[in-house]
């Protein structure tokens, strides 16, 4: 016979299941990116990392971990930003034919740091998600987003050493307006998952406080990629230059539009010696054509 207090325990979580289940059919959550009422998947799968070739399927594991938060057609909205694509920023091609290339961008203006690669297409329900993520203060989105991105990076950058990963810093005064730094509730658990995964002994510091914002800019919605550049000019510095000095550093930021904000942050983090700078963001812009 089984112990009486596994028999309450099964029978307690039968009920909290049952209440749930309750709560989800006469309060269904509404979606965070269209705005509708849905019924979530009471147990959808998981994926664990990478999938078929050794390739991590961003699509299928976002549809999977956003159930909770978007609606089925929202979660399988999910744009993967593939080749082909630029080597040096990632700017990904609007025709699918053809073999990666440098862009017309990086052939002009060469950005400092060495590879930007984005998670997803930042258009559809993506960008409607981060919108309400970001603007709306819907901080529970974090959590797809941050292991969506976290699988990607583990895969993007295989073989390809980082030492430190830095969130892309807001001004102080912005936030206190919006109360949290999106890019840093991306990478703020990596060291879990880090840890869970076996990455590898030094795994790479997760250092939001490498860098400041000390003047404040306008945002950068609506501006041209050349006011971009200036608007963000001489806006970023290193704290601690032992921090940075000698280190491979990845940037995290959530969305890249010109890669404006990204460029400046390595201009700071390389002239205090950092060794190189990557940049990852959950989503990327498609360029105007």
């Amino acid at each position: 016979m089984r112990p009486a207090g596994e028999w309450k325990k099964k029978a307690g979580r039968a009920a909290q299941m049952a209440a749930n289940a309750l709560a989800r059919a006469v309060f269904p959550p509404r979606c965070l990116s269209c705005g509708r009422f849905f019924h979530p998947d009471p147990d959808p799968a998981r994926e664990t990392g990478p999938a078929e070739n050794g390739r991590f399927d961003a699509a299928r594991f976002f549809a999977q971990s956003a159930a909770e938060c978007l609606c089925p057609e929202c979660a399988r909205g999910f744009s993967p930003a593939r080749s082909p694509l630029c080597p040096a920023c990632g700017a990904v091609f609007p025709t699918p034919a053809g073999d990666d290339h440098v862009c017309g961008e990086c052939l002009a203006r060469p950005k400092r740091f060495d590879m930007a690669r984005a998670c997803g297409i930042y258009s559809g329900p993506l960008k409607k998600a981060v919108h309400s993520f970001k603007y709306r203060g819907r901080t529970e989105l974090a959590r797809p987003f941050s292991r969506t991105l976290f699988l990607f990076f583990q895969s993007a950058w295989a073989g390809r050493p980082v030492d430190m990963i830095v969130p892309a810093p807001l001004h102080p005064k912005r936030l206190r307006e919006r109360g949290f730094n999106q890019s840093f509730l991306l990478v703020k658990d990596w060291p879990l998952f880090m840890a869970r995964g076996g990455f590898g002994n030094p795994a790479p510091d997760v250092s939001p406080f490498v860098i400041e914002r000390r003047r404040k800019t306008s945002p950068q919605t609506g501006l041209s990629r050349k006011e971009r550049r200036r608007n963000v000019k001489n806006a970023f510095f290193v704290t601690d230059a032992s921090r940075a000095r000698g280190r491979r550093v990845l940037l995290v930021d959530d969305v890249y539009t010109t890669g404006a904000t990204l460029d400046e942050c390595a201009r700071a983090l390389l002239k205090e010696g950092a060794a190189g700078v990557d940049a990852l963001t959950l989503a990327r812009a498609m360029p105007s054509v």
